[in-house]
């Protein structure tokens, strides 16, 4: 079952990404699992051939969380219980300043935003005594579960920029009500509690052609090029690239005042994300994940041509311990954008910017593999 808020309405993302007075953050946070805890007698495991306990792709097809838990005792001194159960359960916390933008006449000053709410929570009774509800001697006991999963459910995320907190996390928690025992310091009930970390994922890429309405940025032989000295074209070879990839784009510029030289071209990949709740937003924070550059020098002339050049870019799309999946819920917003800042002698830079996706795919694919995949659309409450 899931905790909703259907009064909060969902914040304003899109003014705070158009607001310049931004925050930098050059941090993140890891999402990968803890170790599952080593206890000889009470521990999870999952099948053999997962490397989590999440089965399926979420966000693609049906996923489920499943594996077993395990007990071992000793014949001499078995654990004496009536019941145990197994609880699934996702919580979300937040912390942040308000970003200005939300000051109004009854909000005159900035104040601290908290939440802390489940967003998931599921049970289940994997077993109970034989005996009527009075104790049972277990020494060795396997309890296989699985928790069929929500399509809509977050991904494991922590954002940690200055000032404010963004965490999402599940965890699978084992009680087993044993008879206690105030000699031995037992208590009626055990729990065991792990971190289990999930995945949402898009469907792998395919081949498609380049939409030049919304991927190409071209002020090529205008009266603005003309006016500046040089003309651009850039267009993406991919409107969405998956993690662990590169994102790769071709300029073409025309010198039109043979008085400007290109110093470098500098490409940059940037995360951007807004945090907010109850229709209250953080300041936009940016951060800077990786960065390519191209010496001017390198750059040649076309054949035939005087004053034209082509430059292939490309940057590197980390994996996810270094950046996150582009995403918007009602509680964050995380968006990416390729930068593309021509440094040039005897005229002012230039800076091109363009929104990219970054996807988590549901197979391993090539640096130079296209796709053409809407990202998925999913909320959170």
């Amino acid at each position: 079952m899931t905790e909703s808020d259907s009064s909060a309405s969902p914040p304003d993302y899109d003014s705070l990404f158009a607001n310049d007075n931004n925050h930098i953050d050059n941090t993140i946070s890891s999402t990968t699992s803890t170790p599952l805890p080593h206890n000889r007698k009470i521990y999870f495991t999952y099948p053999a051939t997962q490397n989590s306990f999440q089965k399926g792709f979420l966000g693609v097809e049906d996923a489920s969380i499943c594996g077993t838990l395990h007990l071992r005792y000793s014949l001499a001194r078995p654990l004496l219980a009536t019941k145990i159960t197994l609880a699934f359960t996702g919580k979300l916390k937040i912390e942040f300043e308000q970003s200005p933008l939300n000051f109004n006449s009854t909000r005159l000053k900035s104040e601290k935003i908290y939440k802390d709410q489940t967003i998931y929570s599921e049970t289940l009774d994997l077993w109970s005594s034989a005996l009527h509800g009075e104790f049972q001697e277990i020494d060795r006991l396997d309890l296989p579960f699985q928790f069929d999963l929500p399509a809509n459910l977050e991904p494991t995320i922590s954002l940690k920029p200055e000032n404010q907190f963004y965490n999402v996390y599940y965890t699978l928690k084992a009680t087993i009500h044993q008879k206690p025992d105030f000699w031995r310091l037992q208590r009626k009930v055990i729990n065991l509690k792990i971190n289990c970390p999930l995945d949402r994922y898009s469907k792998p890429p395919t081949p498609w052609q380049i939409d030049n309405s919304a991927h190409y940025l071209s002020s090529y032989d205008d009266e603005e090029a003309i006016s500046r000295g040089i003309g651009y074209d850039l267009s993406l070879a991919q409107r969405k690239t998956p993690l662990n990839s590169k994102l790769n784009a071709t300029l073409n510029l025309i010198f039109h005042d043979a008085r400007i030289n290109l110093k470098k071209i500098l490409c940059i990949l940037e995360e951007r994300y807004v945090i907010g709740a109850d229709g209250i937003t953080s300041k936009l924070n940016k951060r800077e994940v990786t960065c390519a550059s191209v010496k001017g020098t390198a750059i040649a002339i076309l054949p035939g041509l005087k004053n034209e050049s082509c430059v292939q870019i490309a940057v590197e799309v980390p994996g996810k311990d270094k950046v996150f999946c582009s995403m918007k819920t009602s509680n964050v917003q995380i968006r990416h954008f390729l930068k593309v800042l021509l440094k040039l002698g005897n005229a002012d830079d230039v800076e091109l910017e363009t929104e990219i996706k970054i996807i988590n795919p549901t197979i391993n694919i090539n640096a130079n593999a296209t796709i053409d995949e809407q990202l998925p659309s999913y909320q959170v409450i």
